[in-house]
């Protein structure tokens, strides 16, 4: 009897289980503190493997089946978070070759205006660059005061090294208290942290590749089996926000990313993934049909949230390593 509920826990464990995907960009980054670049190849790869193995539904027939209760167990979606340049460029003939739907969520207030995401910049101006920096910086705009240490002048940058992981030089420590700092900031006061971070540290032009996409982008995205979600207009931590402002932030990035689209939005993704129960009821209230978290777990349609789904991020991964986090090898 205690061999038959070992081998059935085995099966349970390893059984499939219907799943969200997670990712940002399709491109190979030299510096990648956050994990958020799949190589094309990689991702080629996983798109075949899972393409034989599993059910392939887009969010909203995803979502449909959970509701009805004929999700198939072995389902699974794609999504991208922010509308990066590559997830065109890059994703979308992959997905396309392989009959694939995707939904991508976009940062509207970044969609168009040919600058990068505040945290790519960040990256750039110090974990890629190998001449030293500063020995010592105090960050201060508008009330936000940073001290940096020294940074060794030895150094070069690991890229290796991933800003969740205990910073061992004095780079990424700079890197890692700033993203910090400024990820709890108002928009208003991060952009002035970065211009005075521009300022002692130098600006450069980013490449192009490492863009958001323009308005023509987005409608050229969502000519085949490409959907669009809403993901905020700021990419702002929605609880920081007071509940008026959070209200609008929710309902606008929908209207905006309809109008880039020309199409129905139906979906939302969390920025960072912060959320707590009245920004989930918000959501609601402001007509999503769904919306997902990045907590990291498969869908359970026993006790699913339909406006708090999890997902699994996808890394820069063999895809065997991808189809063991989703339950689909053998034991």
């Amino acid at each position: 009897m205690r061999r038959l509920v070992k081998r059935l826990h085995r099966w349970l464990r390893h059984r499939d289980a219907p799943a969200i995907l997670m990712y940002h960009r399709i491109a190979t980054a030299d510096v990648d503190p956050w994990g958020l670049s799949v190589s094309p190849e990689r991702f080629a790869e996983q798109v075949q493997a899972l393409r034989a193995r599993r059910t392939m539904l887009s969010m909203d027939a995803f979502v449909a089946r959970l509701q009805s209760g004929d999700l198939p167990h072995d389902a699974v979606a794609f999504t991208f978070d922010d509308g990066y340049l590559d997830n065109l460029r890059r994703a979308k003939p992959i997905l396309e070759a392989a009959d694939i739907p995707a939904t991508v969520f976009l940062t509207t207030g970044r969609i168009g205006t040919g600058k990068e995401f505040w945290w790519d910049e960040l990256t750039r101006m110090i974990l890629s660059r190998a001449e030293p920096l500063f020995t010592r910086v105090a960050v201060d705009a508008n009330g936000l005061q940073i001290d940096l240490p020294p940074i060794d002048r030895e150094m070069e940058p690991r890229v290796t090294w991933r800003a969740w992981d205990q910073p061992v030089t004095a780079r990424e420590t700079t890197y890692q208290r700033l993203w910090q700092a400024l990820q709890g900031c108002a928009p208003e006061r991060r952009e002035e942290a970065m211009a005075e971070l521009r300022r002692l540290f130098g600006s450069t032009r980013p490449n192009p590749e490492d863009l958001p996409m323009s308005a023509a982008d987005v409608r050229r995205l969502v000519s085949g089996r490409i959907s669009v979600g809403a993901h905020g207009c700021s990419h702002q931590l929605l609880t920081s926000l007071p509940a008026a402002a959070r209200v609008e932030e929710i309902k606008r990035s929908r209207v905006e990313a309809e109008a880039l689209s020309a199409l129905p939005v139906t979906g939302f993704a969390y920025p960072h993934g912060d959320r707590d129960a009245e920004t989930i009821d918000m959501v609601r209230r402001a007509g999503y049909g769904w919306a997902c978290s990045t907590c990291e777990a498969t869908i359970d349609p026993q006790c699913a949230d339909l406006h708090d789904l999890p997902r699994i991020a996808v890394g820069d991964w063999p895809a065997n390593t991808l189809l063991v986090k989703l339950g689909a090898a053998s034991a």
